[in-house]
C-alpha cells in the first residue's frame, strides 16, 4: 500500500481516517478539500485543482481523501492509486457526525482551509451541507459499488468498511 484514496460521503470520517492511515504508513496525507477551497469559500475550479493534483499524484507514496468526481480529480488520482478505502457508515451516523463537527467547529471557530471557518448556517442553511448529504448519500453508494467491476480500476485493492469496529480493526492491522 503506497498510494491510497479514502472516499465516502460527508461525515464518513474520511479525513480523520486518512490522517491516521498516513501516520501508520509514514506517508504524506493530502486533503482534497484543502486543495479545492480558497479564501472566502471560493472554489479553485477544475483546471487549477488538476494542476495541484498532478505533481502530488505523481509521487510514490501518499494517502489522499476526498471524492471530487465532477472536477476530474478521479481521472488523475485513481489510475495512480493502488488502494481505495471506501468508508460507508449508515446515513444516520454520517448526519450526526456532520452536525456534531459543524457545531464544534462553529463554537471553536476552527480554521479549515485558507482561513475559512464553518458556522451553523453551513450545515443548517437552505441547500447546505445536511441537505447535500441527505440528497447525495445514496449516490456515493451507487458510485462505489461498481469500482471492483470497472475495468479502469481493476488494479485497485478495494477496502469497503461500514462499521466503526471494522474501521478500527482494519486500521490497527496496518503497519
Amino acid at each position: 500500500m503506497q498510494r491510497v484514496i479514502v472516499v465516502g460521503p460527508a461525515g464518513s470520517g474520511k479525513t480523520t481516517f486518512a490522517v491516521a492511515l498516513a501516520r501508520r504508513l509514514e506517508v504524506p496525507h493530502v486533503e482534497m478539500d484543502a486543495l479545492w477551497w480558497e479564501a472566502n469559500w471560493t472554489e479553485v475550479g477544475e483546471d487549477r485543482l488538476r494542476e495541484k493534483l498532478e505533481p502530488i499524484a505523481g509521487t510514490d507514496r501518499w494517502v489522499m481523501d476526498g471524492n471530487y468526481f465532477t472536477v476530474g480529480a478521479r481521472d488523475i488520482v485513481w489510475p495512480r492509486a493502488d488502494t481505495i478505502v471506501w468508508l460507508d457508515p449508515p446515513k444516520w451516523l454520517a448526519v450526526a457526525r456532520v452536525i456534531r463537527r459543524t457545531v464544534w467547529r462553529s463554537l471553536t471557530r476552527t480554521e479549515l482551509w485558507a482561513g475559512n471557518r464553518e458556522h451553523l448556517g453551513t450545515v443548517l442553511g437552505r441547500d447546505q451541507l445536511l441537505r447535500f448529504l441527505w440528497r447525495e448519500f445514496p449516490k456515493y453508494r451507487n458510485r462505489y459499488r461498481t469500482i471492483a467491476s470497472d475495468p479502469r480500476y481493476v488494479h485497485l485493492t478495494v477496502v469497503h468498511l461500514e462499521r466503526g469496529r471494522d474501521v478500527r480493526r482494519w486500521l490497527a492491522s496496518i503497519g
